[in-house]
């Protein structure tokens, strides 16, 4: 009895079992159903006319006439300095000037008497000398610091105008704010450490002259220690470090930028409903007036964004991503469209004339939104055919080219910061975000400097280099201040020189031509 009960059991679980398998199998083949049928209404013109009265009240992308918003740009009374004449240096003092220097000079010695009840001794001309250093330094890229300083190796320059403990010192006691003066409410931005000197420097891009056309994208200051606004960003040449907002000329200018400090960082802008991107772009339009076009890529580009800019009196263009398309913008899809042939476009425009959407075939499909550009011209660039292994003539649209032709300006800041970088190892990230900043001064400076001198039409060879100007600036650096230190400051010398029993006498070389030539300083005691 008790098998014959135990065996009825089973079959009925076997049953209930097999009941629920086909019960599952059912619900799944009619949520797939479902899922297809959703995909044919979005896709089939005939059944999107069953469409609920709600969905119907969409934006219609079908209308063929684009009417996008006149936006008249007089040049702005931006204010600006006038450089014409200017001397190859005094480009860079846009941005640092003695302020800035004092504020850090005062800031170390006072953290240092707080942390040791010593004074560091550090002056205005020795911080000069020790910046001059580091961009000469940068531009030579020894492979350790400390070969600058030794027997064989040293570079006179450098070993002359300071004592490599001193060099140590001062470069590991920067300290731009004092901590007992900042209060609580002030570190809520996780800035607050290296804030005077972002400052300095941004009120020196807010000063240049800003063209109609300029583009925003992202700057990742390389730094993989501990700091509590670290990002990782793939597909960036450094994934790791500090993300910053930039907005910047097409020639790679930078005129304004924010450092990415998580939540805290554009609170109000979120509050509105705008997400990252969209709250980066509208918080760096803030000082500029309107009329200018911004150019962006797909982490920035939506439809509230372009709605919010035209209202602001701005154009935008960017590539977008798929899925922020607008449901009833229906567009082929991407499998049918790489078949046809290369160049080829499809255009949709949004019912009221002011926001189209523009898929090109490259070498795959390219999806463009822009509030000022459509299908009104098209030309012909020239693209490599791997299969034909040659150049071919392709068509494309004016989104594209004015898209390329202005979207680069931030990558190509990124290329020249990349050329002689001042990036010696360290565990603070105060110090990379300081040494990144002083670099971004040089190269803006450069970048300056080099567009001057192109339109006074100046010989190409006789144009510096950014390494040649950067080895330039430091020299002038160190030679406009070595020979005025202070007693003060050589007192400190001696306390932290290396006391050896026996020294071995060096020959020293033959001071520089500035050297020789300033004041009296050559003539020997």
């Amino acid at each position: 009895m008790a098998s014959m009960e135990s065996r009825s059991g089973q079959r009925m679980r076997g049953g209930s079992r097999g009941r629920t398998r086909s019960t599952i199998k059912s619900c799944a083949w009619a949520c797939k159903s479902a899922y297809s049928t959703c995909l044919s209404t979005r896709s089939s013109p005939s059944l999107r006319r069953n469409i609920s009265r709600q969905e119907q009240q969409e934006d219609n992308w079908a209308s063929d006439q684009f009417v996008p918003e006149t936006l008249n740009f007089t040049v702005p009374a931006y204010s600006h300095v006038d450089t014409t004449d200017w001397e190859w240096h005094r480009y860079y003092d846009q941005y640092i000037n003695d302020e800035i220097l004092l504020t850090i000079v005062e800031n170390t010695n006072r953290t240092h008497i707080l942390e040791t009840g010593k004074s560091l001794g550090l002056t205005l001309k020795e911080l000069k000398i020790y910046l001059g250093i580091t961009m000469i330094m940068s531009a030579l890229q020894y492979p350790q610091i400390d070969m600058y300083w030794s027997p064989k190796w040293k570079l006179p320059a450098i070993s002359m105008a300071m004592n490599r403990n001193r060099f140590y010192f001062i470069r590991k006691r920067l300290k731009c704010v004092y901590d007992p003066d900042v209060t609580v409410e002030q570190k809520k931005e996780k800035t607050w450490k290296i804030k005077p000197l972002f400052q300095c420097i941004l009120k020196g891009c807010h000063m240049q002259e800003r063209p109609k056309d300029l583009c925003i994208d992202e700057m990742i200051i390389p730094f993989s220690g501990k700091c509590p606004m670290r990002q990782y960003c793939p597909n960036k040449p450094n994934p790791v470090g500090l993300k910053v907002f930039v907005l910047a000329f097409p020639q790679g200018v930078v005129c304004d930028m924010v450092i990415y400090q998580g939540d805290t960082t554009f609170p109000d802008l979120k509050n509105q409903g705008f997400g990252l991107g969209e709250s980066a772009i509208l918080y760096l339009t803030r000082t500029l007036v309107p009329g200018h076009s911004l150019f962006f890529d797909r982490y920035f580009t939506s439809v509230k964004l372009c709605d919010e800019l035209v209202k602001l009196g701005f154009h935008g263009t960017g590539t977008i991503m798929k899925n922020r398309i607008p449901r009833d913008c229906v567009l082929k899809e991407e499998r049918s469209f790489k078949k046809e042939q290369r160049g080829s476009t499809e255009v949709k425009i949004r019912e009221d004339g002011k926001l189209a959407v523009t898929m090109w075939l490259d070498n795959k499909p390219v999806l463009m939104m822009s509030s000022c550009f459509s299908n009104d011209k098209v030309d012909e660039c020239e693209r490599w055919s791997k299969k034909d292994k040659r150049y071919e003539k392709v068509r494309r649209r004016e989104v594209i080219k004015i898209y390329n032709q202005n979207m680069g300006g931030v990558d190509l800041m990124d290329r020249m910061l990349s050329v002689c970088p001042s990036r010696n190892r360290t565990k603070k990230w105060t110090i990379r975000v300081i040494s990144h900043l002083f670099d971004l001064c040089v190269v803006n400076a450069w970048l300056q400097y080099r567009r001057e001198a192109t339109q006074n039409l100046t010989l190409v060879k006789n144009i510096m280099q950014l390494r040649q100007y950067k080895l330039e600036l430091g020299t002038k650096l160190i030679t406009d201040n070595e020979n005025q230190s202070d007693e003060e400051t050589d007192r400190v010398y001696e306390e932290l020189e290396p006391k050896h029993k026996k020294r071995k006498v060096l020959i020293k070389p033959i001071p520089t031509l500035e050297c020789r030539v300033q004041k009296a300083a050559h003539l020997p005691k």
